[in-house]
């Protein structure tokens, strides 16, 4: 359970650096922290949800499962981003048109992301059974649950920035692309710059 909450608060302080480097900001590890702590209780709530619906829908002849994968891809960051509770709708707005796009971009970060884990338990798998020539002892007897316990966190601290990366970029790039979020964040920007300068040629703001 305590794995659990870590790895929530560590997804969720990693889209919300993703997100402020994405938008040309800076961000302490700490401030980073902070917020990842406050949204840790409803990500894991909804992850925990998510995992459930989606494991039910592999059981449906996996096809609905790997359609929901991909039409709410989003769910998290718009957790931790919008604090939006109703992430798959709208994250099946995103989705929409897209899917071909999204369902490579997962595929490709699944694998990236799996394949650590993958190799660790052929290392498993292979070494696991051969007896020690001194003790008569196996790799699986005295070794393997503290050697797993160790490589499945340095894993986890390895792959979860990326995952947590690759969704917050999908994210932002489905949002520029139907909702225009570039237009918007550069007029918004005009307009900082604008108020900054302050009147020009004796020009008075009311």
């Amino acid at each position: 359970i305590s794995s659990m909450f870590l790895n929530a608060g560590a997804m969720a302080t990693g889209i919300w650096m993703a997100s402020e480097l994405a938008m040309g900001r800076s961000t302490q590890v700490g401030a980073a922290a902070k917020v990842g702590a406050g949204r840790m209780i409803p990500l894991l709530i909804c992850m925990l949800f998510f995992m459930i619906v989606l494991t039910l829908g592999c059981m449906c002849l996996i096809v609905p499962g790997i359609f929901m994968y991909i039409v709410w891809f989003a769910w998290a960051p718009l957790i931790v981003l919008e604090d939006e509770w109703n992430f798959f709708r709208r994250s099946a707005v995103l989705a929409k048109d897209s899917w071909g796009k999204i369902a490579l971009v997962m595929l490709v970060s699944t694998i990236i992301v799996g394949l650590p884990g993958m190799i660790i338990g052929a290392g498993s798998f292979l070494f696991g059974d051969q007896p020690s020539p001194t003790t008569g002892l196996s790799f699986d007897d005295y070794v393997q649950p503290y050697w797993m316990s160790a490589a499945n966190i340095l894993v986890t601290a390895l792959t979860l920035p990326f995952s947590s990366t690759v969704v917050t970029l999908l994210y932002y790039d489905m949002r520029v692309r139907k909702e225009g979020l570039d237009v918007e964040l550069s007029a918004a920007g005009m307009d900082a710059a604008v108020d900054s300068a302050g009147p020009v040629d004796g020009e008075t703001h009311e």
